[in-house]
């Protein structure tokens, strides 16, 4: 049900995404698993930020974030940092954005997530550049890139263009 969840989340078919997300998440509690309803609360976070309810994106990922810990998913606590990192920009709480990817970017680094921690770098890289800190943007995005590039991630494309913008912020 989550991947179900998933690709209408990609069709942007919010409201059947948030169907099957609720649904996998049901049935992974009644189950037991608690790293699916990690994911499940993540995923469900991903559907409520797009529609533009932050504030109900971050309970999800906050109970996503207990939940990790609670048993030990280092992953899916670094996504939930990751992701409530994301939401707070969506706010402009720009200190927590920070703290959160500060924390994502450890975790990633820590358990060898070299993708994550690529993501994490490009994201930090927003802020910083949102922040007016264009020098720290172009070291976080050449980091992000080198990531990128090395994996043949197609990400690569999108840090390589903002990149670029802000080498020649740099400059000017």
């Amino acid at each position: 049900m989550g991947n179900l969840g998933l690709m209408y989340h990609q069709l942007e078919e919010s409201e059947r995404a948030t169907e099957f997300h609720e649904a996998s998440l049901n049935v992974q509690r009644e189950i037991g698993d608690r790293r699916g309803e990690c994911d499940s609360l993540g995923n469900l976070g991903l559907v409520h930020k797009d529609n533009g309810e932050i504030e109900q994106a971050m309970v999800l990922y906050g109970q996503q974030l207990v939940l990790a810990r609670e048993i030990n998913h280092r992953r899916g606590e670094a996504t939930a940092l990751c992701n409530l990192g994301v939401a707070s920009m969506r706010i402009d709480d720009f200190q927590k954005a920070l703290e959160s990817y500060g924390g994502a970017l450890s975790i990633a680094r820590e358990i060898h997530d070299v993708r994550g921690e690529g993501i994490v770098l490009i994201n930090l890289a927003q802020l910083l550049a949102i922040t007016n800190d264009i020098a720290g943007a172009v070291v976080h995005a050449e980091a992000a890139l080198k990531i990128f590039e090395h994996l043949g991630d197609p990400n690569a494309a999108q840090v390589r263009a903002a990149l670029t913008v802000w080498q020649e912020q740099c400059s000017s």
